[in-house]
């Protein structure tokens, strides 16, 4: 049956305050596009957001940017070359560093490798590693275990019995491979979610058409440490049902959330699921309107409520994806679900309850920014509302360069000058203007030093892709005559 047909209309609230807002939302981002993945809330009470970013000529880099409590940038960092790196999940370290897994391509075979890539608590490079087989490999979610190495769950075209299996990875603290597991049947079998439960073993949620009803259903896994399956379950009617993320709750069952086009669904709704500890169906919950609707992150606050992230174009300004929170009791009943976006798309990926209460959510919006879409932040109060009249867009800062690159003078009239300190080498710089066109590319580099003729370019704002050994930078350029 139906169970929830509500229209819930965007109300941004206004918060008043003393002092800077502790409800905000702000977007992230240059020229190009820019997409927001997960978000952590570090010691300071401040946020890292995980995020991907691509300029206008195919290629993206992982990109990862500190905040205070207030939103306020403090750094940002983005890895790659010149091949696409795309990052999906992110988790703070024992050693209070960051692990990033995702995937990266390889020209040279035509093909993808999972990646995993640790930086220390400033966001500094200290290894990066891929790992597959002959064919495509993606990593989608991660977990630190036990022993401070990872488990990485994806997919696999490499390994496994068909088209794409869903696969699990576990390497040692130090990135070195050190054994895998594939699951699934002849078809399509996809693991979007690896979670750790109360006895130490794990929860693998995403979909499969190898099994179960429809043409895509539901598809969980517990395996224990060693990757070995204690039981699999399919979930799902004739249609498409989908699962992205998965938890053990307070009681030992298990939630999972993604959309689905049964159980007299419009179209596509959220939906949540309910299963005891062996993976039996306790309970589903269908969420949405008119229009589709999908979530793509659950999790369980201290009180065992539940929240979803994900999108909705039933609600808000209808017709175009809208960020969309949901809460729900622990049985998966409806309490509010305010959506926040423009009259453009905007999705959220993911949420997380802050130290005050409040939530955070994080996703990709094409409403709000200045790029063609940009990383948005999204911070609530207890019951979702917030303060909207403190949107602002905040591009890459500086401060995070002086150490390493000297880029003068600014604004600019004629050749603009770039010189690095002798441990690090220029790779290549690409210079766009204001609509994301490319104006100049395989600049000739001299190691440590260019110059850039900025002459017989028109007056105006200007953007630099610098790559210095594995790591990228941005920087406006202003020019003038």
């Amino acid at each position: 049956m139906k169970y929830l047909k509500i229209i819930i209309l965007f109300l941004f609230l206004p918060i008043f305050s003393f002092g800077q807002d502790t409800t905000f939302i702000k977007s992230y981002g240059l020229s190009g596009y820019n997409y927001g993945e997960k978000i952590i809330q570090t010691a300071d009470q401040g946020y890292l957001i995980l995020g991907n970013k691509s300029g206008f000529i195919g290629n993206t880099d992982i990109y990862l940017i500190k905040t205070n409590y207030y939103g306020k940038l403090l750094w940002d960092k983005a890895y790659g070359g010149s091949e696409i790196d795309w990052a999906e999940d992110i988790k703070q370290t024992k050693d209070n560093g960051f692990i990033i897994t995702g995937y990266i391509s390889t020209p040279e075979n035509n093909d993808y490798n999972i990646l995993l890539l640790k930086t220390d608590s400033d966001g500094n490079m200290k290894w990066m590693k891929n790992y597959g087989g002959g064919n495509w490999d993606f990593g989608h979610s991660l977990v630190e275990t036990a022993d401070s190495g990872y488990i990485i769950a994806g997919e696999t075209y490499s390994f496994g019995n068909g088209n794409n299996d869903a696969f699990i990875l576990k390497i040692s603290k130090n990135g070195d491979s050190l054994w895998s597991k594939s699951y699934g049947g002849q078809n399509s079998d996809i693991t979007y979610d690896i979670s750790i439960c109360h006895d130490g073993n794990f929860i693998l949620t995403g979909i499969t058409n190898s099994f179960g009803k429809g043409m895509f259903d539901a598809y969980l896994l517990k395996i224990d440490q060693l990757g070995d399956t204690l039981w699999t379950r399919t979930y799902g009617d004739t249609l498409d049902d989908k699962a992205f993320s998965g938890i053990e709750t307070s009681d030992y069952g298990i939630v999972f959330t993604g959309s689905t086009m049964n159980f007299d669904a419009n179209g596509q709704d959220g939906v949540i699921f309910k299963t005891d500890s062996l993976g039996n169906f306790l309970w589903e919950r269908n969420i949405g309107g008119d229009n589709n609707e999908e979530f793509y992150e659950i999790i369980q606050n201290y009180d065992d409520v539940l929240f979803i992230a994900g999108y909705t174009e039933s609600y808000g300004y209808t017709g175009t994806k809208d960020f969309y929170m949901v809460k729900t009791d622990k049985d998966g009943w409806f309490k509010f679900g305010p959506t926040y976006g423009g009259d453009n798309t905007d999705y959220a990926n993911t949420c997380i309850p802050t130290f005050d209460h409040g939530f955070a959510i994080v996703g990709t919006s094409k409403s709000m920014g200045l790029g063609s879409s940009n990383i948005l932040l999204v911070k609530t109060d207890s019951v979702g509302t917030l303060n909207y009249s403190s949107f602002i867009h905040i591009t890459a800062i500086d401060e995070h360069l002086k150490n390493q690159i000297n880029i003068f003078p600014n604004p600019v009239m004629d050749k603009l000058n770039i010189i690095t300190d002798g441990e690090n080498l220029i790779k290549e710089i690409i210079v766009y203007n204001q609509t994301g066109q490319i104006i100049r590319k395989n600049i000739p580099v001299d190691d440590h030093s260019i110059n850039i003729d900025f002459t017989d370019l028109s007056e105006g704002l200007y953007f630099l892709s610098i790559q210095i050994n594995n790591e990228k930078f941005y920087k406006k350029i202003l020019h003038i005559k």
